[in-house]
């Protein structure tokens, strides 16, 4: 799948990490669609104030993420 392929997204399973798998659940990162989002912006943000990213792409990627059906 390719990022420029914005409307062929696999959907995020909402299932705990597999036995010895360290990385954290989804809920355990964000708790919440809430959360997740707020995580998206501050990084977006971040990035914007490093000059990494232009303002009006962190506005798309933040719309994305509240758009989007993590943690819903």
């Amino acid at each position: 799948m390719l990022a420029s392929e914005p409307d062929r997204r696999a959907p995020l399973a909402h299932v705990q990490p597999a036995a010895g798998d360290p990385r954290k659940s989804l809920e355990e990162r964000y708790k919440d669609h809430d959360g997740f989002v707020k995580t998206v912006a501050k990084a977006a943000q971040e990035l914007v104030h490093e000059r990494f990213l232009l303002p009006d792409d962190a506005d798309t990627f933040v719309q994305a993420a509240q758009d989007s059906d993590v943690l819903k």
